[in-house]
């Protein structure tokens, strides 16, 4: 492990994929861990098995994994992540990251890319219809909108009740601020819950009677 490090650390990498590979002429299995060049950390580990005329799938399954994982993600979001490409998995990372550091535009360019590798994308879907929004991209908003609903199924719970949440918004349900908290209550652990909170406060806090809604 140390002269893997070593070569690439040299390399300029800040991270090495170690793997093995064991099995028949049959079925094959693969196992793959992410760490750093320096220092004990490992972001992912990945473990996949199947039928040796496979490999490809195979090892695409394991990128998957791999990204995911160095993402943060589980649980619902990880298995609903883990049946995408490595591309458009990649795409919708990238994403993410870009409406969490406040670039709309850049974080729906790359969204639209995740669903145009997968139309059936729906957690892409509903990410894309939320950066579209802020970014001005009215067509892009209702295609992510189209893209979430239509693979509801594929989500999560977190993700169904913040995708109910947007609809309710767009059709003015009443009671944005109490559906807000409603789903902060159940899943206080996604920032997205939170994110929309504060904008359900921001736009109708007034509106509902509070003294100091921002």
């Amino acid at each position: 492990r140390e002269v893997v490090r070593e070569v690439a650390g040299r390399a300029g990498a800040a991270r090495v994929i170690e793997g093995s590979v064991a099995g028949t002429s049959r079925r094959v299995t693969l196992t793959a861990r992410l760490s750093a060049t320096t220092g004990p950390d490992v972001f992912a580990r990945a473990v996949v098995e199947g039928a040796t005329d496979s490999l490809p799938q195979l090892l695409d399954r394991l990128a998957a994994q791999l990204l995911v994982q160095s993402a943060g993600l589980n649980g619902a979001q990880f298995a609903s992540l883990t049946r995408e490409s490595p591309p458009a998995i990649r795409a919708f990372l990238e994403g993410r990251a870009a409406f969490r550091q406040g670039r709309m535009d850049q974080a729906a360019q790359l969204l639209v890319e995740a669903t145009v590798l997968d139309s059936t994308f729906a957690l892409a879907g509903l990410h894309l219809a939320r950066a579209a929004g802020w970014a001005g991209r009215w067509t892009d908003r209702e295609r992510g909108y189209a893209i979430a609903t239509a693979g509801r199924e594929q989500l999560g719970p977190a993700d169904r009740a913040l995708l109910d949440a947007h609809l309710a918004d767009r059709t003015r349900v009443a009671d944005p601020i109490g559906r807000w908290n409603a789903v902060v209550t159940a899943f206080p652990e996604r920032p997205e819950a939170w994110y929309g909170l504060g904008q359900a406060h921001y736009l109708w806090g007034t509106l509902a009677g509070e003294a100091r809604p921002l």
